[in-house]
C-alpha cells in the first residue's frame, strides 16, 4: 500500500515564485520573521491611494497591485504564492508606510456597536494607525536619548537602525521610531532605513552643524519629509534658528525648532511637528 504524502502546511517558509523568479523568504523580508506590529492573517486590507515609494521592492508592488478592494492577508498569500509569514511582514510594512490600510469587517463593526441599556449605540474605539519615523543626526547628538525619553517600550536594536522604540501620539497614531546609525554605516543601509517612513527628525548640535550635512543631503535626495530639531541640553541655545537655517541651507518651508532630547514633552512635540508637516503636504 502506497503512503500518500501529507498535505503541505503553509507556514511562510517555502520559497515563493514571483513573476517566474525563485525568491527565498528571508530575502523578501530582509531576514525578518515577524511583522512590525501584530496583523492576523484574516485582516482585510486595501490601498490608501498613496503613491508607491521609489525604494519599494517587486514583492510589495505585486501586493499593491491586488488591492483594488478589501482583501485578506490569506487571499494575498494564495494569489501571489507567498507564505503567510512573508505576507504578514510585507503588508505590515505597507500599512506603516501609509500605502495600505486595514479594513474592519461589517461583523466586527456591528459587534462593537452593541446597544447600551439606554438604547444608545456604543461608539467604536478609535482606529490606530502605525507610522514609521526616523531619528537621525551626527555622533553624540542625542538620538538614543531622544528615543529613550519618549518610547513606551524598551528600546531595542535592529539591523538597519541603532535604536527602535514606539510611542502613541493622540488616540490614533502609533509611531515606530528608528534611530539612524552613525555616518560610516549610514549609506549602506539607507534605503532600508527610510523605506516606508512618514518622515524624519534630524537632531543637530549647533557646535557641530557639519555632522548633519550628510543626513540632510540624503533626506533631500530621497524626498523624505524631515524637520530639524536643535538639541539644547541644559536649555542653552547658542545660535538663533535663523542662523541655523542659513548654515544648513535647508528650504524655507522645512520646520526648524529647539528641543531637549532628555524631556518627554519636548520629544513628543518634535514628533508631532513632523507628523503635521508631513501630512500637510508642505514637504512635497
Amino acid at each position: 500500500m502506497l503512503d500518500h504524502p501529507s498535505p503541505e502546511v503553509d507556514n511562510g517558509d517555502h520559497e515563493p515564485h514571483l513573476g517566474g523568479r525563485l525568491i527565498r523568504p528571508y530575502s523578501v523580508t530582509k531576514g525578518r520573521t515577524r511583522p512590525c506590529f501584530d496583523i492576523p492573517i484574516e485582516t482585510l486590507v486595501r490601498s490608501t491611494g498613496r503613491a508607491a515609494a521609489p525604494t519599494l521592492g517587486a514583492e510589495e508592488r505585486s501586493i499593491l497591485a491586488l488591492l483594488g478592494g478589501p482583501i485578506s492577508l490569506a487571499q494575498i498569500a494564495a494569489r501571489r504564492g507567498l507564505g503567510l509569514g512573508v505576507v504578514r511582514v510585507l503588508v505590515a510594512d505597507l500599512v506603516v508606510s501609509g500605502m495600505v490600510e486595514t479594513v474592519e469587517s461589517r461583523a466586527a463593526r456591528s459587534g462593537r456597536q452593541a446597544e447600551t441599556p439606554s438604547g444608545s449605540m456604543t461608539p467604536p474605539p478609535p482606529v490606530t494607525v502605525p507610522v514609521k519615523i526616523v531619528v537621525a543626526g551626527g555622533l553624540g547628538v542625542g538620538k538614543t536619548t531622544f528615543i529613550n525619553s519618549v518610547s513606551e517600550t524598551e528600546p531595542r536594536t535592529a539591523e538597519a537602525a541603532t535604536d527602535v522604540g514606539r510611542v502613541t501620539l493622540g488616540d490614533d497614531l502609533i509611531v515606530h521610531l528608528f534611530g539612524a546609525p552613525q555616518q560610516e554605516r549610514l549609506l549602506s543601509g539607507w534605503d532600508d532605513l527610510i523605506c516606508g517612513a512618514l518622515g524624519a527628525v534630524v537632531l543637530v548640535d549647533t557646535g557641530r552643524l557639519s555632522d548633519s550635512f550628510l543626513v540632510i543631503d540624503s533626506f533631500e535626495r530621497s524626498g523624505l519629509p524631515f524637520v530639524v530639531a536643535v538639541n539644547c541640553f541644559y536649555a542653552n541655545a547658542y545660535h538663533s534658528l535663523v542662523e541655523v537655517r542659513e548654515a544648513l541651507t535647508v528650504a524655507a518651508g522645512v520646520p526648524i525648532f529647539y528641543t531637549d532630547a532628555r524631556r518627554n514633552g519636548a520629544t513628543r512635540n518634535s514628533l508631532l511637528q513632523l507628523v503635521q508637516y508631513a501630512r500637510s503636504g508642505a514637504a512635497s
